[in-house]
């Protein structure tokens, strides 16, 4: 996805170095929440994800909430 990107100013490069982060944040969640996570940007409703996934949808909020707040700790400590 960053490949198709190219730096014309600073601006553009802190935003790439930015993508790199969050994609290697995002590789170092388990594969459980790594899976909430971005079944969660493809559009699809928890019920359709929780279907897929094989949880309640009240289940799906709890492991969604664990995965973003991962997520967010994991940038965190690198300055992102």
């Amino acid at each position: 996805m960053l490949e198709t990107i190219a730096p014309e100013a600073d601006e553009d490069y802190d935003s790439i170095n930015l993508m790199q982060l969050i994609e290697s944040a995002i590789a170092a969640l388990p594969a459980r929440q790594r899976s909430f996570l971005l079944l969660t940007a493809t559009g699809l409703h928890a019920n359709e994800i929780g279907d897929h996934l094989g949880v309640a949808a009240n289940k799906f909020h709890v492991h969604l909430h664990r995965a973003r707040a991962r997520l967010q700790k994991a940038l965190e400590a690198e300055g992102g």
